[in-house]
């Protein structure tokens, strides 16, 4: 169990910091807009990833929750 949550961990991380540096500060509102995405496909398990990495943006950028998506 402690082997997969540093697996998921890292990967949240990763995920994370490689959409920061893709996108900067709207980051956040992409992964954001992913998690919508996959929430109304009814894939809730890539909706959760997708909400922990938004909060791993934010905590790489230091802002506030993002509100709304930036549509694609």
């Amino acid at each position: 169990m402690i082997r997969n949550t540093y697996v998921v961990s890292h990967s949240i991380s990763w995920a994370a910091q490689n959409l920061v540096d893709s996108h900067g500060t709207e980051a956040r509102r992409l992964a954001l807009a992913n998690a919508q995405r996959m929430a109304e496909e009814g894939r809730m398990e890539l909706t959760t990833m997708w909400e922990l990495v938004q909060g791993a943006v934010g905590e790489l950028l230091g802002d506030e929750p993002a509100s709304r998506p930036l549509l694609n």
